[in-house]
């Protein structure tokens, strides 16, 4: 298994509340890509106090990982995480 597949394995366990942020943060930390996504990482605190705001990054991660699983890493990389992207 390679490093993006670890890492897409890990989102979608913490997707489904099966292991917490910091999990995914160390399998992230080794890819040299998606430098985006560092964005959904810091902002763990501002979706717990903001309902819109954690729906725009849940739907987001959604599109991310979809974007991945496909193996469209350009889709992926262009995923903001700042509002909704155009991908």
């Amino acid at each position: 298994m390679d490093d993006i597949d670890i890492f897409l394995s890990q989102l979608k366990r913490y997707q489904s509340g099966d292991c917490p942020l910091s999990e995914v943060r160390s399998s992230f930390e080794g890819l040299d890509r998606f430098h985006n996504f560092w964005h959904f990482i810091a902002d763990e605190d501002i979706r717990e106090k903001d309902p819109e705001y954690s729906r725009m990054q849940n739907n987001e991660l959604e599109k991310f990982i979809r974007a991945i699983e496909k193996g469209e890493y350009e889709t992926a990389q262009n995923t903001t995480f700042l509002g909704e992207s155009n991908v």
